[in-house]
This record gives C-alpha cells, sequence and structure tokens, in this order.
C-alpha cells in the first residue's frame, strides 16, 4: 500500500518552509503532489524518504532532480499498471458474464 503524507508535514520533515517546498516541486528537486478532491494535497511516503536521504548524502540538485524524475516514472508506470489491470478485470468480468 502507498503510504502517503502531506505535502506541508513532508516539508516540515526536510525543515523547509512552504515557499522553499513548493519552488523546489517546480524546479523538480522535490515530489510532485497528489492532489485529490478536496482534501490537502499528498507525496509518498517513499519518494520523500529518497529525497531527503540523497540531501544526506551530500548529493548535488542535479542528482537529486534525477531521483525525483525515476521517482516520477516509477510512479506513471505502477499507474499505467494499475489502469491496464482495471481493464483486463472489467474486460475478463464482461466476457463472463456474457457466456453465463
Amino acid at each position: 500500500m502507498l503510504e502517503l503524507e502531506r505535502t506541508v508535514d513532508a516539508f516540515k520533515r526536510l525543515g523547509i518552509s512552504r515557499t522553499r517546498g513548493y519552488s523546489l516541486i517546480l524546479s523538480g528537486e522535490f515530489p510532485q503532489p497528489i492532489s485529490r478532491f478536496e482534501r490537502p494535497s499528498r507525496v509518498p511516503k517513499h519518494e520523500v524518504d529518497a529525497v531527503l536521504e540523497a540531501l544526506i548524502a551530500g548529493a548535488t540538485s542535479a542528482e537529486i532532480k534525477w531521483i525525483v524524475a525515476q521517482c516520477r516514472e516509477q510512479r506513471a508506470s505502477l499507474y499505467t499498471a494499475s489502469a491496464t489491470n482495471r481493464l483486463l478485470l472489467s474486460t475478463c468480468s464482461d466476457m463472463l458474464g456474457s457466456s453465463v
């Protein structure tokens, strides 16, 4: 299960202000938040952990951008796989329903 945390809580964990955090999102140095309806935006905790570990290790801005890009690609592939699975399940249930 994907663990999400509020974006502002992630900023606090990194010790940065909201303004700085959103600036990092725009520059590609912080994971893109997931907005869900009217709830506050959230970010995957493991993605924030990856950025935090890189910062502690002394990673450059370019290295952090690479990590964030990899996280974004992984998230996109998970979404695509999930959508494909839903489509397959729907198709299979339609086929089973029509043959019965």
